[in-house]
């Protein structure tokens, strides 16, 4: 039996948080990291398919964005937190750091409005409008890879095989970003595919109508993910302070 978009979006809220107590918590030569990220990887390119889905569908494109900025806005500081535990320590840095997924998925949002009134226009036109909003997403958590998911699910909806093709494409180069990031670090190929294969989670994506029935299910945590994403965070946020006092 396929999931209904809350047990996906439960499932999801499971493997984010795996996907941060590894970053957090363990370091990139613990295999657990690996693990944890491998599952990790698949939120963010189901979120934009979701994303998608729900822009589609949603009674109000404007509540939907204005609901989704607030709680980008709350979650800043605890994904700063995140990714620099020590700026606790010195404030000074804070506005700094990169922007959360939800700021990404924002962006995301305003792009697909732009796309919807410029339905007409020509492809060239359309792939300038992805190519400015994947460049305002360079300082945001999953930049310019996010945007090229949302443009791929929204303008090849009706083109399943040219859709899958480019998201296939978008994700490889998201795997090799990532063995390319711990390329960086070790300057040693072959530990950077040890260290950075977990990239390939990503590529569960490709799945996502095999498990998936597309069904909203009837209840009242609709915002569930939102309130949880910025919460989740403040908990790590607090762990890491304790330990580094």
């Amino acid at each position: 039996q396929k999931m209904s978009r809350l047990t996906l979006k439960i499932l999801l809220m499971i493997f984010m948080t795996m996907d941060h107590i590894a970053f957090a918590f363990l370091s990139y030569t613990n295999p657990w990291h690996q693990v944890f990220r491998f599952f990790g990887r698949m939120v963010a390119p189901v979120m934009c398919y979701l994303l998608v889905e729900g822009y589609q569908y949603t009674s109000s494109k404007l509540k939907y964005l204005k609901r989704m900025l607030a709680y980008a806005v709350v979650a800043y500081v605890p994904y700063v937190l995140l990714e620099h535990p020590r700026i606790m320590l010195d404030w000074s840095h804070l506005f700094q750091a990169d922007f959360n997924m939800l700021f990404t998925l924002s962006l995301c949002l305003i792009m697909l409005m732009v796309l919807e009134n410029i339905s007409n226009e020509s492809i060239p036109i359309k792939l300038m409008v992805v190519s400015s909003f994947a460049l305002l997403t360079l300082k945001c958590d999953w930049f310019i890879f996010a945007p090229c998911y949302v443009a791929s699910f929204y303008l090849f909806k009706s083109n399943q095989k040219i859709k899958w093709v480019l998201v296939a494409l978008i994700t490889l180069g998201q795997v090799c970003y990532t063995i390319g990031t711990y390329y960086t670090i070790s300057q040693d190929f072959w530990l950077s595919l040890k260290y950075g294969w977990f990239g390939l989670g990503a590529f569960i994506i490709m799945f996502i109508e095999y498990i998936y029935n597309h069904q909203e299910s009837k209840t009242k945590f609709n915002r569930l993910f939102y309130i949880y994403y910025p919460l989740h965070l403040a908990i790590i946020n607090l762990i890491q302070y304790i330990r580094l006092r």
